[in-house]
């Protein structure tokens, strides 16, 4: 037994012992030009420490073929570790994270802030416009950010699908927002430069305050006394008509409830029949008690139609027409009583409507007297104030009115320098405030932080790009709520938050190229390859597709087919000859927990596609074009 076979017995007979597998994957470097710092190396510390992989089983037949193993299918993420942000969120293909930069939402709004656009777009592909991936949630006095899983146009004809989730970022205990500073600059000025004019403020309100409870008072008196006569006036007709109305239902009531007496006389003719057939008392013996049309109505009937007899030559066919006969009787006189019965919960319901509609008529000529009674009342009392109400606000013209517009200036004082105190005051706490703890945050901290590929990248499908779109300016730096103060523009923000924080591109395609690769049963098919690194929490990807997919917009890639190379075992060379390759091409294996894999490379001279030709090795090159694809693959296999 070699050393693969004896790998893949232990697996299959020891599954948990494969149930979690912890990373040795080597550092993956950042991709060189394009968004992103050229060396990045993504401290996933924010998201998790445990990066274990999730537990898998093979498919229906295991490691124990290379030919036929394949994955278990399940919805679990292989490809991500256990505590991935991705790992429970979205659909089985929306494994890759993404996040905006972290921006400070203040307690403060500014409501002609127009919206800044989306933090994380899809550009290129089949977006050349760009694709929205979602919005910032609105709040206020925290850090915030928006993610989102997201599948890396891996999608049919390169759909980008995603999950948005939002995420507060915490600051540190203890930082100032703006509410406190606010307050703590108003005070510093109350008690400092501007304290005579906060005095004197203060003392206008409160004779400002005094002067408009006693006009506000004075007018309620006036409007009453011009309105309450007139109301009182109205009055006597409305007691007329509703005393008329009552006159009125008390006639529909009598109607109704004679009827409802009718009814019940006819019900006692219409069931006559069916009592009588039934052998049961008559139903005006029944009805003797209380409330008659409640008995009658419990007056039980059951129609139950006969079933027509049928001739079976025993001679009792003569006696199982009568029965049907008479039972046919019986059921047409039980659905006559039924249909009586209805008529008369009809004209029952009619009449209780009636009553009760009397009932509320009567009580409304009571209620009228009673609110004009009220109204009478009400206009004696505003009399009786008229002569004290006037003369206090006459009191208050003599006190208010003199030093009016001397106050009015002091308002604009005191606003105009409260304004430029507080919009000096408020920077000089954003050293200790939580708005700046927020946007010097960097990539250690989640703040645009990508998986996935680049806007350009040669898959041709596009990539996340993340624009500085801040919701709203800093209140600190430049305190909008106050007049005559500029606003931060979003230039200026966006320049203040990117000399911290920047994309962070975790992964790059670390080789393309044509290859051939060997099918599960026979034959070779040629697949254009995409190496895509892993990072530090999730595994690389050898993905493929049918074509060129940076030179053919309909390239097919075989989704849901890329080769996870966490679960890879090894590499083994092999050459061209071995797998009946006679045009110089190299090969390799690839050997990994679900099955194994055959490559070769292609060269220029065992293809007649042009476009593949174009893109292939020369037979000289084989070799090094096949070390090169070992090289970079064996540096995403974990050690073992």
């Amino acid at each position: 037994m070699n050393h693969q076979i004896a790998v893949r017995f232990l697996i299959i007979a020891f599954p948990c012992a494969h149930a979690f597998r912890v990373t040795n994957q080597k550092a993956v470097q950042g991709e060189t030009g394009g968004e992103g710092a050229a060396d990045d190396r993504v401290d996933f510390g924010f998201m998790t420490t445990d990066v274990r992989y999730p537990g898998h089983n093979p498919g229906v037949f295991g490691t124990i073929s290379e030919w036929w193993g394949g994955r278990a299918v399940t919805d679990e993420k292989e490809e991500i570790v256990q505590h991935h942000f991705c790992q429970k969120r979205g659909s089985r293909d929306e494994t890759y994270f993404a996040s905006s930069f972290c921006y400070w939402l203040p307690e403060f709004k500014d409501g002609a802030r127009t919206a800044a656009g989306s933090p994380l777009i899809w550009q290129g592909g089949k977006y050349p416009q760009g694709k929205s991936l979602g919005m910032l949630a609105s709040a206020s006095g925290k850090c915030m950010r928006l993610s989102v899983c997201h599948n890396n146009a891996q999608g049919e004809k390169g759909d980008v699908d995603k999950h948005s989730f939002y995420e507060e970022v915490a600051v540190p205990e203890g930082c100032l927002k703006e509410q406190w500073i606010d307050k703590h600059c108003v005070d510093i000025y109350d008690t400092g430069v501007g304290a005579d004019l906060s005095a004197r403020s203060d003392e206008c309100q409160e004779v400002q305050s005094r002067y408009t409870t006693a006009l506000q008072k004075h007018n309620t008196c006036v409007g009453q006394l011009n309105s309450l006569p007139g109301q009182i006036s109205q009055y006597p007709d409305k007691i007329r008509r509703a005393e008329d109305e009552v006159i009125r239902l008390g006639t529909v009531a009598e109607y109704a409830q004679r009827h409802e007496h009718e009814e019940q006389r006819r019900m006692v003719r219409r069931c006559e029949k069916y009592s009588r057939l039934k052998n049961w008392h008559s139903l005006t013996s029944y009805m003797l008690g209380a409330d008659s049309t409640e008995r009658m109505l419990g007056f039980m009937t059951h129609c139950s139609y006969p079933t027509y007899p049928h001739d079976n030559g025993d001679g009792s066919n003569y006696d199982e027409m009568a029965r049907y006969q008479q039972n046919l009787q019986l059921h047409d006189a039980c659905k006559e009583c039924d249909r009586a019965k209805d008529d008369l919960r009809r004209a029952q319901s009619k009449s209780n409507r009636a009553d009760q509609d009397l009932r509320s008529g009567q009580q409304k000529p009571g209620q009228l007297r009673s609110e004009k009674a009220n109204k009478e009342s009400q206009l004696r009392s505003w009399q009786s104030q008229a002569p004290g109400l006037k003369a206090a606000k006459e009191t208050m013209d003599e006190e208010w009115l003199p030093q009016k517009n001397g106050c009015f200036t002091t308002y604009a004082d005191y606003k105009s320098g409260k304004a430029g105190s507080v919009s000096a005051c408020a920077p000089n706490f954003y050293e200790a405030s939580c708005e700046r703890q927020c946007v010097e945050l960097q990539a250690r901290d989640g703040c645009g932080v990508l998986e996935g590929t680049r806007p350009g990248a040669v898959t041709g499908s596009g990539g996340i790009s993340v624009p500085c779109a801040p919701p709203q300016p800093s209140w600190i730096l430049t305190p909008f709520t106050y007049d005559s103060v500029k606003v931060e523009g979003h230039t200026e923000q966006c320049a203040r938050i990117e000399e911290n924080q920047k994309p962070h591109y975790a992964q790059r395609l670390l080789k393309t190229g044509w290859l051939w690769k060997k099918g599960r049963v026979n034959g070779w098919d040629k697949r254009f390859f995409v190496l895509e690194s892993g990072d530090g929490v999730r595994s690389a990807l050898l993905r493929y597709f049918d074509k060129d997919p940076a030179r053919f917009a309909d390239a097919d890639e075989r989704e849901g087919k890329g080769i996870i190379l966490h679960d890879a075992l090894r590499l083994k060379e092999k050459g061209g000859t071995h797998y009946n390759f006679k045009n110089g091409e190299e090969c390799f294996k690839l050997y990994h927990f679900y099955r194994d894999y055959r490559f070769c490379v292609v060269v220029k001279e065992g293809v007649e596609d042009m476009d593949v030709k174009e893109a292939s090795s020369s037979a000289d090159q084989a070799a090094q074009e096949r070390d090169d694809w070992l090289r970079l693959l064996g540096e995403q296999i974990p050690e073992q």
